[in-house]
């Protein structure tokens, strides 16, 4: 190693000269580091009393400056002279905010984890539980940010529990809507997350999860839910059996229903709008159907059409040809978060021993709290505005002025006379007048006195247009939209009768409760309605190779009634040449007669009345039949319909005809021709 010894013959301020002993290679000059360039050593050799130095340079040495050291070459002198500057620091010196060696496993009482190993069975048996996924965990942090720590969780498991309990669930932690592209017919849902626990013949389904009807005529939803799901059956002890359902969850979304306005040979994109005139909506993934002149559409790329959930248009693909007469229909549901919207269903059905009964009871509430607001913010004078518009179906607005203190980072406007018009809002930066914030609302030409006006600004800026003789000339209006909360209910009770294999029996009776404000009173009388349906299907011949068959029924709906859902044919009022959709009680009646010779030829005759009250009336005769056989198939459908009503009279006849003929030899090869045609003939005033 080193030894340095010597006396100091001169330190003032930081340049220094020492003479040292030389006992090693190596020596440690001083405490301090050195500066590079400013040593100066000299080599001395001992004779008796006196000693001689001689300068040397530094191919004889080697000076480690930042460690003070003096790394001599041999052969070694008897001492060394020199002479250096030092810095005020130690560089080499290791620098540290806690001394790690002063803390040891004691200090911290850390106790190490160990893992005993034994024959001790594990609390969970999971030998059958198929499971896969992933975790992470990670940190992100920079230079103008704290330590964040992130987290990913998402596992599928499937499989058996301890005590013949299956499980089924999709676990996550990440809470992002991601919506798939819509361009598949089959949809891979990433944000779907649910645990199912079923034993038995009972189940248990909590987090996301659909929700439909469950065979009842007038309770017509599919929804998407939020919740828990219980489904069981219970076997009575005299062989009868009840099959129940719960469900009680947070409504993710509303239903829509609207037409589409085809331009000619425009395939799309498509905007959708919500019920109140939302055009920005993200539409929930897989509620939406689409029917072009009655007929459902299939979604996929190589389909009928695709579909962009996040944006909510709809294109069509180059196998449907668009044109200005074809009749589009889509029916939805969006995420709609005005207020908190619970939803809670129940279903029970019971079926006798000799299954010659069956009664149905289903329960169905969706209500806004209209004291818990999400998306909107609901003021005192906003309330009073809800309350006295009772069940309007016009938009509600209310004020879209808001008095706040001066800020630089929001578009602000100040409030001034123009032109004898009062109250008139001009777009300002002036911390002395700049105190309104307002929120626009786009009403259509000439329905507001603001236009928008092109701006750099960081926002949108809208500018004040005088009338010009009472006329707005102007597009916007400094008001906000209302959505008032809403309540849907309905109550449906039924029961099929068979005391034999040709003979069914049926009815059920529906109740609902539509209120479409809650915060008002008015408007009220009409929330209820009642609607009921009854009818006989009876196999009145059966030799085998004939059967005769005999069907009727009879439906009633109360000019109140208010279906959750469509629950007729999507052309309904089509096909029955309605244009009065003026609420009133509807009658529908029907019966027919279907004749089958074997498999090979079908045919029926139905008669139908359909009757709203003091306003139309309609009779309709239709004919079908089926023909298949080895060689040939086809079918035909012919309707006539007579209506009147209290402004025209129309007769409409709808045939169709399609007739195969198929080629064994040829692979099966099918040559056919078809005809369909509508001829609707309105022909004067019902007078």
């Amino acid at each position: 190693m080193f030894v340095g010894s010597g006396r100091l013959h001169a330190q003032q301020s930081n340049v220094r000269m020492r003479v040292l002993a030389v006992t090693s290679d190596t020596l440690k000059i001083d405490t301090l580091s050195i500066v590079p360039g400013s040593v100066e050593v000299a080599f001395g050799t001992i004779q008796g009393t006196d000693t001689t130095y001689v300068d040397k340079a530094e191919g004889d040495y080697t000076c480690v400056h930042f460690a003070s050291l003096i790394i001599l070459q041999q052969p070694l002198p008897d001492c060394i002279r020199i002479r250096y500057t030092v810095f005020p620091y130690d560089l080499a010196k290791p620098f540290y905010r806690y001394d790690v060696a002063g803390y040891d496993s004691t200090f911290l009482r850390m106790q190490p984890y160990t893992i005993q190993t034994g024959t001790k069975q594990p609390y969970l048996q999971a030998d059958g539980l198929d499971y896969s996924g992933s975790f992470a965990r990670g940190i992100s942090f920079g230079n103008n940010q704290d330590v964040v720590v992130n987290s990913t969780f998402n596992v599928q498991m499937n499989g058996k529990l301890q005590n013949d309990v299956l499980i089924n669930a999709s676990i996550t932690d990440n809470n992002i809507p991601l919506q798939p592209d819509g361009n598949t017919q089959q949809l891979q849902e990433f944000d779907k997350v649910f645990i199912t626990l079923s034993k038995d013949q009972h189940s248990l389904t909590m987090g996301d999860y659909e929700l439909f009807d469950q065979g009842g005529y007038f309770m017509q939803f599919y929804k998407k839910m939020q919740g828990a799901n219980y489904k069981g059956t219970y076997n009575l002890d005299d062989g009868s059996s009840i099959q129940a359902q719960l469900s009680a969850a947070v409504a993710r979304g509303i239903h829509v229903r609207q037409s589409i306005e085809i331009i000619e040979g425009n395939q799309g994109p498509y905007k959708l709008k919500g019920n109140n005139g939302e055009t920005f909506i993200i539409i929930l993934a897989g509620t939406e159907r689409i029917f072009m002149d009655g007929v459902q559409l299939v979604r996929g790329a190589e389909q009928d059409y695709v579909i962009d959930y996040n944006a909510g248009e709809i294109t069509f693909m180059p196998r449907v040809l668009l044109t200005k007469d074809k009749r589009i229909y889509v029916e939805f549901e969006y995420a709609e978060r005005q207020y908190f919207r619970t939803q809670v269903y129940h279903n029970s059905l019971y079926t006798s021993a000799d299954q010659h009964w069956q009664w149905r009871l289903q329960v169905y509430s969706e209500q806004d709290s209209k004291n818990q607001p999400l998306d909107q913010t609901i003021s005192a004078a906003d309330r009073t505005i809800l309350t006295g518009a009772g069940d309007s179906t016009n938009a509600i607005f209310g004020s879209g002025i808001d008095s706040i203190a001066f800020d630089a980072g929001r578009v602000l406007y100040k409030m001034i006379d123009s032109l004898g018009f009062d109250s008139v809002f001009v777009y300002s930066t002036n911390p002395d007048s700049a105190f309104y914030a307002l929120t626009f609302t786009e009403l259509g030409a000439q329905q507001g006195d603001y236009i928008l006006q092109t701006s750099t600004t960081n926002g949108r800026v809208y500018k004040w247009v005088a009338p010009v003789d009472g006329i707005p000339q102007g597009t916007a209006k400094p008001v906000k939209t209302l959505i008032a909360p809403r309540t849907s209910q309905m109550i449906t009770a039924g029961g099929t009768f068979s005391p034999d294999e040709r003979t069914r029996v049926y009815t059920e009776l529906a109740l609902s409760n539509s209120d479409l404000n809650t915060f008002s009173e008015t408007g009220n009388a009409n929330n209820k309605g009642i609607a009921s349906k009854s009818g006989i299907q009876k196999e009145i011949l059966n030799t085998g190779q004939h059967r005769v068959t005999f069907s009727g029924d009879y439906e009633f709906a109360g000019k109140t009634f208010t279906p959750l859902e469509r629950f007729r044919p999507v052309e309904f009022s089509r096909y029955w040449n309605i244009l009065n959709t003026t609420p009133a009680n509807e009658h529908y009646a029907n019966a027919g007669l279907q004749y089958a010779f074997g498999n090979h030829v079908k045919t029926g005759l139905q008669s139908a009345v359909f009757i709203r009250e003091q306003s139309y009336s309609g009779f309709m005769q239709t004919l079908t039949g089926t023909l298949q056989s080895d060689k040939w198939s086809g079918d035909a459908t012919g309707s006539i319909l007579q209506t009147n009503s209290d402004t025209i009279s129309s007769v409409f006849i709808r045939p169709r005809a399609t007739l195969y003929r198929t080629f064994p030899a040829f692979n099966h090869i099918q040559i056919g021709a078809g005809y369909e045609g509508e001829h609707n003939y309105i022909y004067g005033s019902a007078d």
